[in-house]
């Protein structure tokens, strides 16, 4: 059993089975977690009827959302089968970040799982909208899954940044660590920590007047403090300091490499915003590693983040009732929502 209580696996379409189910399937065997699917269909589906009335669209719709429930309904009794606690729902509308964020909010999960998304033949390879503002404003743990992903990591690279002000002060490296510890746990995988140090920028006559040592000199002591912090970081986890690297140069591109490298399967990233909690900026390092998707990634938010953000947007939305007993229960709520 693990640290997960409740997954949330957003799904899709009409896929019978998608990379991100079979991750949230397999870490909810492992975990002893309450499974939730959340189906999406998008009434684009019915556009090919357009010519047809409302009243034959209606039944088209109905039909649609019949079928995908009663296979829902079927792959979840298996599920079941195999002891796995699971609920699931099917929802009649586009796949939207602001209404899966209130979705999430609403169930409060350890950890959101869903299928990557790609803009198309204009930009092959960079995640949609819809991902990217899930990245930058989902309050909870969010992993986006490849497509050729398998059904566990086999190594998982946690990205940190112990020099970084705002990281200590919002313990987001400690919750990146936290949260990459516990998926290597559940899939019984190797664990490596990476943190990047960007070259210096030139000195200026003020500052070699005030330093007059060598910028060669300055970011070689620079290295071994950063060197240092990263030790002291991963020693407070357990981790050993041969399962952590410092890289050198500009941070996404040098973490991809080292994805590429090490053969990492699950990068795990501390997400930072810029500007007020209502109109958030995803740090660059994160929309450059979720533009490059190097593997699956799991995108952790700064302590607080989630109140924060409920503050602001979804008060209303915690107040609203759990809708299936089940669930609710193995969440010790009340399915009234009192």
């Amino acid at each position: 059993m693990g640290q997960y209580k409740c997954i949330f696996s957003v799904v899709e379409g009409a896929a019978d089975s998608t990379p991100a189910m079979r991750r949230a399937v397999a870490l909810a065997r492992a975990s002893g977690a309450h499974l939730h699917f959340c189906g999406l269909l998008a009434p684009a589906a019915v556009n090919f009827v357009g010519h047809l009335s409302h009243t034959l669209r209606d039944v088209v719709k109905a039909n649609m959302l019949s079928v995908r429930r009663d296979w829902l309904e079927e792959y979840m009794i298996g599920l079941r089968e195999q002891g796995i606690e699971v609920s699931g729902e099917i929802l009649w509308q586009e796949p939207d970040d602001e209404n899966l964020v209130m979705r999430a909010l609403n169930l409060r999960p350890d950890l959101v799982i869903k299928d990557a998304q790609h803009t198309g033949a204009i930009r092959p390879g960079f995640l949609s909208t819809v991902d990217q503002n899930l990245l930058r404003c989902c309050p909870y743990p969010l992993m986006i899954v490849a497509a050729d992903a398998p059904a566990l990591p086999s190594r998982v690279l946690a990205a940190v940044d112990p020099a970084h002000p705002w990281h200590a002060a919002r313990q987001l490296n400690e919750r990146v660590l936290g949260a990459a510890l516990g998926i290597a746990l559940q899939a019984d995988a190797r664990l490596s920590v990476a943190s990047v140090i960007e070259a210096p920028p030139a000195q200026s006559k003020a500052e070699r007047s005030r330093d007059p040592r060598s910028t060669d000199e300055i970011y070689q002591q620079h290295r071994q403090d950063h060197q240092e912090r990263l030790h002291r970081l991963t020693a407070l986890q357990g981790i050993p300091p041969d399962r952590s690297k410092v890289l050198y140069g500009e941070p996404a591109s040098s973490l991809a490499d080292y994805v590429a490298e090490t053969g990492t399967d699950l990068l795990v990233i501390g997400t930072l915003y810029r500007g007020p909690i209502d109109h958030l900026f995803l740090g660059s390092t994160a929309k450059r590693l979720a533009s490059a998707m190097p593997c699956d990634i799991l995108a952790v938010k700064p302590e607080g983040f989630d109140q924060d953000f409920v503050a602001i947007h979804g008060m209303h939305a915690l107040s609203e009732p759990v809708h299936d007993d089940n669930l609710a229960a193995a969440l010790g709520r009340d399915p009234a929502g009192s």
